[in-house]
């Protein structure tokens, strides 16, 4: 997968067209689409190619349950077509995969779907509005997030990686905590008998997951970080974006693969950047500066990281 080129204005102009469609019609899945069923996964591969000879492999995961149903709404609506433009400027060759996650222990189900790594607009735009948006979840104060990065450890081969040693990146979005480990079984159920013989504590698989990608878990909003935050942090740092506004999820997320990547070399490119790219003024620039800013600190590009509390844990 992968091919084709990605079109700012035709994306745009799709996702104006929806703006005033209710979700159920935007996300018109009743099931887990046949594209997106994990079931029979050996990998979902990013390659380079004529078109795209230095590939960037960009796992997005998005929290399928009923809380957090305003995120692929965003992006579906209005802000995806932002993103990838930001993103372009950063990496000229970005492959995105959709991945939705809900609970695989509380009766959803389609826990986990996944896409196809994607280059061009149609295709990327395709591959979120397959998503299920399940509404379910949320009784027991969990989620599947650990599949996501079961998923990219295992399940994914990437170019970028393979090849040059450049990673890639993992954005999830969610309002739980995750489970404490990979479950084997549960695995085994949405992927196929022996497909792994063990369960892989979250700790593993997150460092698992690093060495190919670069993770973030987004918080929606600063009301949910209250009761998850400090679960996240002891997991993945500074890597743990609180927004104030799920709107922001995309935005922050390129201007994350920006500092990441040194283009954005201090606190101050962010601000510029959000003003003349994003068109982001007063509090909507404000606002992702501030959900960004611990994670600039924690790589020397300005801010002020979190403080410690304990056992080295910051928030």
């Amino acid at each position: 997968m992968g091919g084709g080129f990605y079109d700012y204005r035709a994306h745009e102009a799709t996702t104006v067209a929806r703006a005033a469609k209710p979700i159920q019609v935007v996300f018109s899945q009743t099931a887990c689409h046949p594209l997106m069923d994990p079931k029979g996964l050996r990998v979902r591969e990013s390659r380079d190619s004529l078109e795209h000879p230095n590939s960037r492999a960009i796992l997005f995961g998005v929290d399928v349950t009923k809380s957090m149903g305003p995120i692929p709404e965003g992006l579906a609506k209005r802000t995806l077509p932002q993103f990838m433009r930001a993103v372009l400027r950063v990496i000229p060759h970005p492959q995105i995969c959709f991945v939705g996650i809900g609970d695989a222990l509380d009766g959803d189900r389609a826990p986990l779907q996944v896409g196809e790594f994607e280059s061009s607009h149609a295709l990327i735009d395709a591959s979120l509005t397959r998503l299920y948006i399940e509404g379910g979840g949320g009784s027991i104060g969990s989620e599947s997030y650990e599949n996501m990065f079961y998923l990219a450890a295992r399940h994914t081969s990437i170019d970028c990686w393979e090849k040059r040693r450049e990673k890639g990146y993992l954005f999830l979005t969610g309002d739980e905590t995750p489970y404490p480990n990979v479950i084997a079984s549960t695995i085994n159920r949405l992927i196929g008998p022996g497909t792994l013989t063990a369960n892989i504590p979250i700790e593993a698989i997150i460092a698992e997951a690093s060495v190919k990608y670069h993770p973030f878990f987004f918080i929606p909003d600063q009301g949910r970080s209250l009761t998850i935050e400090r679960s996240w942090r002891n997991k993945l740092g500074d890597a743990v974006i609180v927004l104030q506004n799920p709107e922001d999820t995309s935005v922050a997320a390129a201007i994350l693969i920006g500092l990441c990547e040194g283009v954005y070399q201090h606190l101050d490119d962010v601000r510029q950047a959000l003003a003349t790219e994003f068109d982001r003024k007063g509090d909507a620039l404000y606002r992702v500066v501030s959900s960004v800013e611990a994670y600039a600190a924690s790589i020397g590009l300005g801010g002020a990281r979190r403080p410690v509390l304990s056992q080295g844990v910051r928030w």
